[in-house]
């Protein structure tokens, strides 16, 4: 009775009291020592769809397989605690300002999510979402300094952010983003929704392969709304599964406007979210809306993130392999910021990966980053795969991306996202004007493409 009282049954890790009466004795040994603390809370992110795909048993089980890593990576047991539901405690010293939360957090918990967990068979891939809260600069009292982590964690979670701290709670804007909400709900049906193209470019020949559908929301009070404020409250709220259909629909309507004004039939990529994979009619939905042309005419493709592909691998891989036989393309977006290994390559029904647009911006003055984009289109080469480098903005980039023989771009540089009666014209423009690709200096020596640039020359075998 004694131990339960004090330590969660499951994990063995101390219950909120408990943990609240050791950090106030850390929190005093550190204001002697002038030692800065920082609490963070942690929680695993789609715990119930886990319990409700495999039972209670395997979210059980992946709950105890978390608690004994950071029993491994803690040895001081009074570091860490379990609050329920999923919900960690740790509390690390000597990083108590707001410029050390990355390191914070990448040394805390991320290390605890690199090797995947595997119970009964399954391979799970559990993300997190962290609250931070400093000592003392956001409370000086234990229970005060848990009590606004977990409100940085909640703020986290309503803004779909991967940790947040506490010190920005209090500058969001709560009633501003509760009247968004609230107008978002009635968007569909006032048919304030539409989308904008970015085109996709062949890095070789210059050439327009294909465009990105990219959701906007013209609001009737603020009008457009940046997608990052309002894609997070359809995800909360599930309104992201009929949007997504519209999209996917809007998209079929803009095509066939295209083709019937003299263009020729573009492929254009939809991003499919997590809620829309999920669905157990999502397969038979999107072929029911191609069914008049058929994929091949139709022109589609769809664009899933990596941690889309974790929450359920197996049944994932099903329904992309039903859609890639029909006819569409498959693309991972964001490629590099998730947890994609060489075994899970070699098993996806994809077509394209997409690398995330974090390492171009970096890619021409940042080695290791060049070095990291280079293996990523090596890897994909290796798969039958294409690349298509995102948020391309300078020439520079450019001539770096073609040294590493990238397949395809999208970026500021060629075109930013326009509306959809303005595609015509900005293909028009981009194959009427001087590609910026013309401008590179490239010689073929025998089996070697050599690009010089002043004091440098890269050599890369074909």
């Amino acid at each position: 009775m004694h131990f339960l009282s004090h330590f969660d049954r499951l994990t063995g890790l101390a219950k909120r009291p408990l943990f609240c009466q050791r950090l106030t004795q850390m929190l005093a040994q550190d204001a002697d020592e002038l030692v800065g603390r920082t609490v963070v809370v942690f929680d695993v992110q789609k715990l119930g769809a886990i319990n409700d795909s495999f039972g209670r048993y395997v979210g059980d089980s992946l709950i105890e397989k978390i608690a004994a890593r950071l029993k491994q990576t803690y040895a001081d047991s009074d570091c860490v605690g379990y609050f329920g539901g999923g919900t960690f405690v740790i509390t690390v010293a000597n990083c108590g300002n707001d410029s050390d939360t990355g390191l914070v957090l990448q040394s805390a918990a991320a290390p605890l999510f690199v090797e995947p967990f595997f119970i009964d068979g399954q391979e799970l891939r559990p993300a997190i979402r962290s609250g931070v809260a400093f000592f003392p600069h956001d409370a000086k009292m234990a229970d005060v300094l848990v009590q606004n982590a977990e409100a940085a964690l909640k703020a986290a979670r309503e803004d779909n952010e991967k940790y947040m701290m506490y010190g920005l709670v209090t500058q969001r804007p709560t009633s501003r983003s509760l009247a968004l909400e609230a107008r978002l709900t009635r968007a569909l049906d006032r048919e304030e929704f539409l989308l904008h193209y970015q085109p996709k470019i062949d890095i070789k020949s210059g050439k327009i392969k294909g465009l990105e559908a990219l959701l906007r929301w013209r609001d009737s009070k603020d009008g457009l709304v940046a997608p990052s404020q309002f894609i997070p409250l359809l995800e909360q709220s599930g309104a992201i599964v009929d949007v997504g259909e519209w999209v996917f629909l809007q998209a079929l309507r803009d095509i066939r406007n295209w083709t019937a004004s003299g263009l020729p039939t573009i492929r254009v990529a939809v991003n499919v979210s997590t809620l829309q994979l999920r669905r157990r009619d999502f397969v038979d939905r999107v072929l029911a809306g191609i069914t008049p042309a058929g994929a091949q005419f139709a022109g589609l493709d769809i664009e899933i993130t990596e941690s889309m592909l974790m929450q359920d691998l197996d049944l994932s891989i099903r329904k992309l392999t039903q859609l890639r036989e029909a006819g569409l393309g498959v693309a991972i977006d964001d490629f590099g910021t998730g947890y994609s290994s060489l075994r899970l390559l070699a098993r996806l029904p994809v077509d394209t990966l997409k690398i995330d647009r974090s390492f171009i911006q970096s890619i021409a003055d940042t080695p290791n980053v060049a070095t990291l984009v280079s293996t990523v289109v090596s890897l994909a080469r290796a798969f039958n795969m294409k690349t298509v480098a995102e948020g391309v903005e300078t020439s520079e980039q450019l001539q770096k991306l073609r040294i590493m023989m990238c397949d395809q771009a999208q970026g500021y540089l060629f075109s930013r996202p326009v509306p959809a009666s303005d595609v015509p014209s900005a293909i028009a423009r981009l194959e009427n004007s001087p590609t910026p690709l013309a401008k590179l200096p490239f010689s073929i020596d025998h089996a070697k493409l050599v690009h010089r640039l002043p004091g440098m020359t890269y050599a890369i075998s074909t």
